[in-house]
């Protein structure tokens, strides 16, 4: 987690940084509309929560998702969200049968989902036991949030981009489509848009990221265009808050129809390049890169094994495979460049986590080597060492040799 990131720490150290977070811009901007919830912390019997839960009005089917503070910088999806029926609703569907020979339906259901809660509340521990190393300083228990689940229909997630002024990337899905195989492309209520300036539009297939093709505003359905432009403002207010770092750019996860805030976390910090790559040798316009490089570029080792994952170098990588292949990667923190083939969707939990942690990401990159000037078809082969430089529009791919480097000696 960086230290210099600014946000409401008694909340988020309390209650997590899902809920603490969420509970501060609630605290701040209460018409912003969020599901009826209460947040379980370790100190609070799950009996008890659950009676709160009754008293307070949180109604079913509810979600019970974790919020522990290291989601805060980082663990997209490693902790559990459960969604949770009604009784009454469970009873239903068991049409009189007995669920457990002996045991009321009642007692069953009601011993299940004590397990469930307690299985999200000690997840942390789950972790740490897999893999001390990564995840030691994990705490053994993380709170618990038990929120009604909102009647949108449509669901979706946002970042602001960290290198350009006022743009933001957005996708979002209606499970309801009905041709999954081509419901990006067909669907307009599951695909990928961009709002430049404060105008969305929805992004074409194919060259999503290159062609800068979009489809014409009249038709995206009106009603859909101005709550994707609403939930895109609520970023910067947002940020414009005492306790909120507007320094950095956040992704906000949202709901649609009807509007739903469901989390608010940072994303990368917002920086602008000092420098402009005069000759770049990458020629390809409208290059889409989040994050930038130092003038002096980044030294790193090309890696597409990624299924030698245990024999991964120590030494700072580079990235170049498939995007969806990123969540065979357990910790990639020496990965500083990302170049990702086929990058439709590229707001999923493990993708989002990869281009923090990185430098640079470069995103639809599947014909990248053909893009460079002068023939160097061969530079990005396996375990080839090379120097990135980004300005945020501009790629220069130079090979060198490790022993250039005394530190990679």
């Amino acid at each position: 987690m960086n230290c210099d990131l600014k946000y409401p720490e008694e909340l988020v150290n309390k209650y997590g940084a899902k809920a603490g977070i969420n509970m501060y811009i609630k605290s701040e901007l209460p018409k912003i509309p969020q599901a009826k919830n209460i947040v379980k912390t370790p100190r609070e019997s799950i009996d008890d929560a659950l009676e709160r839960a009754e008293r307070e009005g949180v109604g079913w089917p509810r979600l019970f998702r974790s919020s522990a503070k290291a989601e805060l910088w980082g663990y997209e999806g490693k902790f559990s969200t459960k969604e949770v029926e009604s009784f009454e609703e469970f009873e239903k569907k068991m049409q009189g049968r007995v669920m457990y020979g002996g045991v009321s339906n009642r007692d069953a259901y009601n011993r299940d989902l004590r397990e469930l809660i307690g299985s999200i509340e000690s997840s942390s521990s789950d972790l740490k036991e897999d893999n001390p190393k990564l995840h030691g300083s994990l705490p053994d228990k993380i709170p618990v949030i038990f929120a009604e689940k909102s009647d949108s229909s449509i669901v979706g997630t946002y970042i602001k981009h960290p290198n350009k002024d006022d743009f933001y990337h957005i996708t979002i899905t209606n499970s309801s489509s009905l041709v999954p195989q081509f419901r990006n492309i067909i669907d307009p209520e599951r695909s990928m848009y961009i709002s430049n300036k404060g105008k969305v539009n929805r992004l074409t297939v194919p060259q999503i990221f290159g062609s800068e093709k979009y489809h014409s505003p009249n038709n995206l359905d009106f009603n859909l265009k101005k709550e994707l432009e609403k939930v895109v403002s609520w970023h910067d207010k947002f940020v414009s808050l005492p306790e909120l770092d507007e320094n950095w750019a956040w992704q906000v996860e949202f709901g649609l129809d009807p509007i739903m805030l469901y989390q608010f976390r940072p994303f990368k910090i917002k920086e602008k390049a000092d420098f402009i790559i005069d000759s770049p040798n990458v020629d390809k316009p409208n290059i889409y890169m989040i994050g930038i490089t130092p003038k002096e570029g980044i030294n790193v080792q090309v890696e597409k094994d990624i299924f030698n994952n245990e024999n991964l170098s120590e030494d700072p990588l580079l990235f170049y495979n498939k995007m969806r292949l990123l969540k065979n990667l357990s910790g990639g923190e020496n990965i500083k460049v990302n170049f990702l083939e086929e990058s439709l969707n590229f707001l999923m939990h493990d993708e989002v986590a990869a281009m923090r942690r990185a430098e640079l990401t470069v995103l639809d990159a599947g014909n990248i080597e053909s893009w460079i000037s002068g023939g160097k078809n061969d530079l990005l082969s396996q375990g080839n060492w090379v120097n990135i430089k980004a300005d945020g529009e501009n790629l220069q791919i130079t090979p060198m040799n490790k022993g250039s480097f005394p530190n990679l000696e």
